[in-house]
């Protein structure tokens, strides 16, 4: 049985995939909407693929396994029971870009530097 999105990446094989990592929230400036968080993103853009064969989907997980799963269980290796049942994805990347927003160090964070972006504002008294 092949999912839902198998036919739609046959017929129009163009995709992005977007990937980014949350950092820390900061103050910049002396009201609450002056915050915002450190973070690095990556998308790419490309032709999606199914993977076909036993021996290249499980290269696939045999290296996510590698990466991500605790050496100390003693579960068998490369033992993948249910491959037939996976559909594994590729993407041939064609364009990639990125952005980030670094953690400013705390001399440039609020309260050291005032970076608001509405200078002239005042809050409301009373």
């Amino acid at each position: 049985m092949r999912p839902r999105c198998a036919a739609p990446t046959r017929s129009c094989p163009c995709v992005c995939f977007e990937v980014d990592e949350p950092g820390e929230v900061f103050p910049y400036g002396r009201f609450e909407c002056d915050t915002s968080v450190s973070y690095a993103s990556l998308v790419v853009f490309g032709r999606i693929r199914i993977v076909e064969g036993r021996d290249l989907k499980a290269r696939f997980f045999d290296a996510l396994m590698r990466k991500y799963s605790d050496p100390s269980l003693e579960r068998p290796k490369g033992f993948l029971p249910r491959l037939d049942e996976v559909t594994v994805y590729a993407i041939a990347v064609e364009r990639i870009t990125g952005k980030e927003t670094p953690l400013p160090a705390r001399s440039q964070q609020w309260p050291a530097l005032d970076r608001t972006k509405t200078p002239n504002a005042r809050p409301p008294t009373g």
